[in-house]
């Protein structure tokens, strides 16, 4: 009193306290945007059952024989078979030759009943048939919808394909698209062939959702109990390959952006409380004069607050927008298959630093507003 200036809300302090609200909401932005992505990718169509599955992997023809015989009598397990490759852990790549069209493509070699299992939709054609085992494996290919458009087929069920100058199948069946490598890149072209028992190199299992634990554990006892000799590499199908990969992205990103949105706000928080006091400590005898002449609370809160609503407005403003155009393309280049960003992304943060903001300033100036203004007017 008397001995310190107090410059109250400077130019200067208000472009700071703005800067500060704009890199806030930009952090709120991105952490909203990306809990959003997480949530939106975790419930995602793959194209494939993933959430049902648990699977292993085996070295040889007889520890695959010696396992599936040990499971075969769990009646948790609704569907067992044997495959080569398996999708999101194991596939190869060769070049087919359609006509005069080459596309290098991914291969998955299966068993039969495989597809059943893994829930991949039939859209033409067939799939591959234990009756026809042997032909299947030998003259079939099947494929996804993005080999077909990529080698232009109108009517693909019949379609010659060469894998090499020795071997030519025939397209029997057209698969709904798959997302093997998970979200991040597009869906990759696709084709598929009938493998013989003694290929096998994963025993997959279809269970029951209520009991997947259970039916997991089973799995690594009757390992145990058959093959003790070999360390035990079960898996359940949403933590393996690409989704396990997509998951942990997501999650450290929610981590990151979560915890610079909260210090963000209490930061912002901390400044927007310093110059609202520093406002009322300079007006203290205008607050005790207008309560004298009869001023409502409520109008003298309001206006207290319109320098500092006009900040965050801005700040807002601006942050919204820079991390519409930071966050899109940071999006964009880890993920081919991500929520697109709608109104609940702007809205969300907008409204939680508003809240935050007017609760933090309307706390100060009402414990200003509400004191005896003869205090106020003997104040200095």
């Amino acid at each position: 009193r008397g001995t310190l200036r107090l410059g109250g809300t400077s130019m200067f302090s208000k472009v700071l306290l703005s800067s500060q609200y704009l890199f806030t909401v930009m952090a709120l932005f991105a952490g909203v945007a990306f809990i959003q992505n997480a949530n939106y990718q975790e419930t995602l169509d793959l194209g494939f059952n993933r959430d049902t599955i648990i699977g292993t992997r085996v070295d040889n023809h007889s520890d695959y024989l010696k396992l599936r015989s040990a499971l075969a009598s769990n009646p948790d397990i609704e569907t067992l078979v044997g495959t080569d490759n398996h999708i999101g852990s194991w596939n190869y790549s060769q070049t087919l030759k359609n006509a005069d069209r080459e596309i290098e493509s991914f291969m998955l070699d299966f068993g039969p009943g495989y597809m059943e299992a893994m829930d991949l939709e039939i859209l033409e054609g067939r799939a591959f048939s234990e009756e026809l085992k042997q032909s299947d494996i030998k003259h079939s290919l099947i494929v996804n919808e993005r080999l077909v458009k990529d080698f232009g087929w109108k009517e693909p069920i019949g379609q010659r394909v060469a894998i090499d100058d020795s071997t030519t199948l025939t397209v029997i069946g057209v698969v709904k698209n798959f997302y093997h490598n998970g979200f991040w890149r597009d869906v990759d072209p696709y084709g598929m062939l009938l493998s013989g028992e003694e290929d096998f190199n994963f025993v997959i299992a279809k269970v029951n959702s209520t009991t997947i634990t259970r039916s997991f554990n089973f799995l690594e006892e009757k390992w145990r109990e058959t093959i003790p000799n070999k360390p035990f590499n079960g898996f359940y199908q949403d933590s393996i390959g690409a989704i396990k990969a997509a998951k942990e992205v997501n999650a450290n990103l929610v981590i990151i952006f979560g915890f610079l949105s909260v210090i963000s706000v209490i930061l912002s928080g901390i400044g927007l409380f310093t110059l609202v006091s520093l406002n009322i400590i300079r007006r203290v005898k205008e607050i005790g004069v207008r309560k004298v002449l009869g001023a409502p609370i409520g109008h003298i809160v309001g206006l207290m607050n319109k320098p500092f609503a006009y900040m965050i407005f801005i700040g807002g403003t601006l942050g919204l927008t820079l991390g519409y155009f930071i966050v899109d393309i940071l999006i964009e280049s880890i993920f081919a298959n991500h929520r697109p960003i709608d109104l609940s992304t702007f809205l969300i943060p907008l409204s939680i630093i508003l809240v935050i903001s007017m609760m933090t300033s309307t706390a100060r100036i009402l414990s200003a507003a509400t004191r005896n203004p003869v205090d106020s007017l003997r104040y200095e």
